[in-house]
């Protein structure tokens, strides 16, 4: 994912604005305080911060009052379908392109 984030950073900025429509973004907890080895020429903001990454993962806050009703599934099945674009860049990364 570093790899493609350096190298195909239009391709990276697309999912990341993708996400934020969706009112997501990057887990950033546990970044690394530096660029790992062989990443120190990503110098762009948004792109250094991205290669510092240890999990390539978005989150969603489920509300425990609701965790035994029946409005869960379609809040998770909500949340899924935003974070798709996340899940279709790393199969695309590693050639994997899924039949949905």
């Amino acid at each position: 994912m570093r790899k493609a984030i350096a190298t195909k950073p239009a391709e990276f900025r697309g999912l990341t604005g993708t996400l934020k429509k969706a009112g997501l973004e990057l887990d950033t907890e546990g970044c690394m305080k530096r660029a790992p080895r062989g990443f120190e020429q990503v110098t762009e903001t948004d792109l250094a911060q991205a290669v510092r990454n240890r999990h390539f993962a978005v989150r969603h806050t489920i509300d425990p009052a609701g965790i035994h009703t029946s409005a869960l599934v379609d809040e998770l099945v909500d949340f899924t379908l935003r974070a798709k674009p996340l899940l279709d860049w790393g199969r695309a990364i590693q050639g994997k392109v899924s039949a949905s």
